[in-house]
């Protein structure tokens, strides 16, 4: 499968090479990292220096999330893949780098040579092998000085079959990973599912019970514009009487408005419960 890399992560890996051509970079590696998700099997790890057990991340802002992966430090979470590829590198002894778009070009120098230079200087670094593999060489190693094995029986004997077990332990230990990770996904998706149906199912219940007043107060719209409009025609406004039970009228109309909680009132409704509440007073102020 081809590799398509940005300009700005070969110019990376470019000042690495030129700066420390006695380091061996290797580029786009896909059998460290196990894919967290079932498109691919295992993820990529953009530039890794095998000797140095050092990992660099090329982030383009674009397609991965800063902000994510910064709150997954922040709070101990692995939501975001960085944050992933981060703790499974640490898990196999690989210290992993991110660098990100938004950096200048200086900074992510210097922080590259800060973390060539620190691991040069660690004398426990060692050249990177898989899980492992470490153990089972030196087995073999001591087990060839002490007994003088002839090296082709060691190999049909021992080490075929035992690099067999191996790889295939590490495989379904991988699987297994993966298959945690996949259920621990699915249960931070179904409870976010649930979350949102909760929140929704709510939202709904808020629109009937508003919606079951505000026809209620619609009718007694209705009915307080009649009686309003039926005074004017007869010319009963100038009687106080009148007046008197049309303001009383209104003001229930307001107060029953008015007693329904604005918290309550959703927002979609929000405006048109302004309206009716204007209309109200408004109608008020012709009775003064």
């Amino acid at each position: 499968m081809s590799v398509v890399r940005s300009d700005w992560e070969a110019s990376i890996e470019r000042y690495i090479r030129s700066k420390y051509p006695a380091l061996r970079i290797e580029t786009n590696n896909r059998r460290i990292i196990p894919s967290r998700n079932t498109r691919s099997s295992y993820f990529e790890l953009d530039i890794f220096v095998p000797e140095l057990c050092l990992g660099i991340e090329v982030n383009g802002e674009t397609y991965h999330d800063r902000r994510k992966y910064e709150d997954d430090s922040a709070h101990g979470t692995v939501r975001s893949d960085e944050m992933y590829k981060e703790n499974y590198c640490r898990s196999v002894g690989i210290q992993l780098l991110h660098v990100w778009s938004s950096e200048s070009a200086e900074s992510i120098q210097r922080r590259i040579d800060d973390a060539i230079q620190q691991r040069l200087a660690d004398p426990g670094v060692e050249e990177w092998c898989p899980p492992g593999r470490n153990a089972l060489l030196a087995f073999i190693g001591d087990l060839l000085a002490r007994y003088g094995v002839p090296a082709f029986l060691v190999l049909f004997f021992f080490i075929i079959p035992a690099c067999a077990a191996i790889n295939s332990r590490i495989e379904a230990n991988k699987q297994a990973e993966l298959r945690q990770i996949e259920w621990r996904q699915n249960e931070a998706a179904a409870k976010l599912q649930h979350e949102e149906n909760e929140r929704v199912r709510e939202q709904e219940q808020q629109l009937w019970e508003y919606e079951k007043h505000y026809g209620m107060w619609l009718i007694d719209e209705d009915y307080v514009v009649q009686l309003y409009n039926l005074a004017v025609d007869r010319g009963a406004l100038r009687n106080k009487a009148n007046r008197s039970f049309l303001r009383r009228e209104v003001n229930k109309w307001i107060e029953e408005i008015q007693a329904y909680p604005l918290g309550d009132v959703p927002e979609s409704c929000e405006s048109q419960h302004r309206q009716m509440l204007s209309r109200a007073f408004k109608l008020k102020a012709r009775l003064k």
